[in-house]
């Protein structure tokens, strides 16, 4: 019976581990996926912060996060004592929007999951005429104003900036698609080419990764990744009507 009983505690123990890793999934899922339509929804309404459905309201989150360099260099006053210490991220927070200085930590700016830092590589993914940034433009973020609720971005040498609600057009630029890289040169280049990519398998879109790099190209993945894009040079046929406009009249 004892060893019944057992048996039983370390099946539901398992149970319950595996509900709580189910649970924090979908968690993780449905919030990745509401992020993705308030992202849609916020550039179909630009000056909306909510949005209301029968059963659901979604909010235009933005945020700012305190995020620790180097906790061993924060005073003493920065740090909240339970059984061991740890960084009181309020307190530090509130104090760097106060205009205070701590060694070892940088408030950094968060919209829709991502974040952005100083230094942060960043791309435009959207055209915007008025600043003059375009769709796949490149750039560095250089500054963080969090009484202005404004970051600036130097592309080229020329900055620009972006308001909190302008934060929606940058994405972290640390890796783009071959697509978004068309016309741009990189020193290095890293393309990853898995069987899992078929779709995107294609001679053309390798022959374009690989043209993108100036020094340096590597390929990481599997060979027979590559030799399925080499193979595969056929590309979809497209009904322009092309032909037909530039006969005979």
């Amino acid at each position: 019976m004892i060893e019944h009983l057992r048996g039983q505690a370390a099946y539901r123990q398992q149970q319950a581990k595996r509900l709580t890793e189910l649970s924090r999934s979908d968690a993780s899922r449905a919030d990745a996926l509401e992020d993705s339509l308030v992202l849609v929804l916020t550039r179909l309404q630009p000056s909306a912060t909510r949005f209301s459905f029968p059963n659901h309201e979604l909010t235009s989150r933005k945020s700012q996060a305190v995020e620790i360099d180097d906790e061993d260099a924060l005073d003493s006053q920065w740090l909240s004592f339970t059984t061991t210490s740890k960084p009181d991220k309020a307190a530090i927070k509130e104090a760097l929007k106060a205009g205070r200085e701590i060694t070892g930590v940088q408030l950094i700016s968060r919209r829709f999951g991502w974040r952005f830092a100083p230094a942060d590589k960043v791309m435009q993914v959207a055209n915007d005429y008025e600043k003059e940034v375009f769709n796949g433009d490149v750039g560095t973020v250089e500054t963080i104003d969090a009484d202005a609720s404004e970051l600036t971005v130097r592309f080229d040498g020329r900055e620009v900036t972006y308001g909190w609600g302008e934060l929606d057009n940058l994405v972290p630029a640390y890796a783009c698609t071959i697509h978004k890289s068309q016309g741009s040169e990189y020193p290095t280049v890293v393309i990853p080419l898995l069987t899992q990519h078929y779709p995107m398998l294609q001679r053309n879109l390798v022959y374009t990764g690989i043209t993108r790099g100036k020094q340096l190209v590597v390929l990481v993945g599997q060979k027979k990744a590559l030799a399925m894009a080499v193979k595969n040079h056929l590309s979809r046929r497209r009904y322009t009507k092309l032909a037909e406009w530039l006969g005979p009249s």
